[in-house]
């Protein structure tokens, strides 16, 4: 969004945040990123305190996505680690220039299965890079670029533009470039048609505009943009996440095998099938790492309007999955 079409009281809080994020990140910035990440694990244990909503919602999923397989005790050491963890990738977004710039950036961060990406890209058809908010998803777009790919990551714009052109500028010190999802496809079409790669957060509440899935066993809204560009253009999908190693700056940024896609002529079960697929692989990244994924996030909120008037609204899928899932709660 542009300061043009802002308020003024919406323009004085986008300046007050960049002042605010702005200092924050200047005084991160001094420090060592060792210090840094000690201080954003203080502070994402302070908010996990004093941030009740959030904290009720995080302790509230993890009881949906783990039952009682799960202690109580371990359910709020997963949720303080998620708030920490959520300040430290922001802590370590400012240092990734500097890092980057070292001899021993590359010992700290190890890219398994690199040879995943660049058989993919063999196919000159472009590829989509999908991951979650699950360890530092900033760092394996960094990465990529660094090591001379050609990688866009889609972004959401925010209301604060003074902030958030900051923000972006951080990531793109790389090289990577920034899509923003608004007005994203046309550009998302030519990164494809140029043999590049395309960076897609998938776990986040899709609204209205999603199609249904299942993630930990629950419904969710979940976004088929992936699953519709890849069958039309015949990309291949690869699922990839960064986890931290430790308390310090260590990262193993793990490749995937490509997603197989089903194609069996239905293209909205095939959809909603191949997002299914994707959703799938991130959820195993979770579970193997669930102190590094945002659980303050209203992910499982489902709306039944949403699937009515949804893209998929009058499809025969979405129409049967609805027809279970009624049939279930009788």
């Amino acid at each position: 969004m542009s300061r043009k079409g802002q308020s003024f009281l919406m323009r004085a809080l986008d300046v007050a945040l960049y002042l605010l994020g702005r200092a924050f990140f200047t005084v991160m910035k001094a420090m060592t990123v060792e210090g840094a990440m000690a201080v954003a694990r203080a502070i994402g244990s302070f908010g996990f305190m004093v941030l009740p909503g959030y904290r009720r919602q995080a302790l509230a999923n993890l009881d949906l996505a783990y039952g009682d397989s799960l202690s109580r005790r371990r359910k709020r050491e997963i949720a303080r680690q998620s708030f920490q963890h959520l300040v430290s990738v922001a802590v370590e977004l400012v240092h990734l220039p500097r890092l980057s710039r070292r001899e021993d950036f590359w010992s700290r961060v190890v890219v398994k299965n690199e040879e995943r990406v660049r058989q993919a890209l063999t196919a000159k058809k472009g590829m989509f890079f999908i991951t979650g908010h699950v360890g530092n998803w900033e760092l394996s777009g960094y990465a990529a670029a660094l090591k001379g790919m050609d990688f866009y990551a889609v972004a959401r714009g925010r209301e604060t533009p003074l902030l958030d052109r900051y923000m972006m500028n951080m990531r793109e010190s790389s090289g990577m470039k920034i899509i923003y999802k608004e007005g994203a496809l046309r550009r998302m079409v030519t990164a494809l048609r140029n043999n590049g790669i395309i960076g897609f957060l998938i776990d986040q509440n899709a609204g209205r505009h999603g199609v249904p899935a299942k993630f930990f066993g629950h419904d969710v809204s979940a976004f088929p943009t992936v699953a519709h560009l890849a069958a039309k253009f015949n990309c291949p999908v690869v699922p990839a996440y960064a986890y931290r190693e430790g308390r310090r700056f260590r990262y193993a940024i793990e490749v995937g095998e490509p997603i197989e896609m089903a194609a069996t002529g239905d293209k909205d079960a095939d959809l909603m099938e191949n997002t299914q697929r994707m959703l799938s692989a991130i959820e195993g990244y979770v579970r193997r790492h669930p102190g590094q994924w945002l659980w303050a996030h209203r992910r499982w909120r489902v709306k039944e309007s949403w699937l009515r008037r949804g893209r998929l609204a009058e499809s025969a899928a979405v129409r049967d999955r609805m027809r279970r899932e009624r049939g279930k709660r009788v």
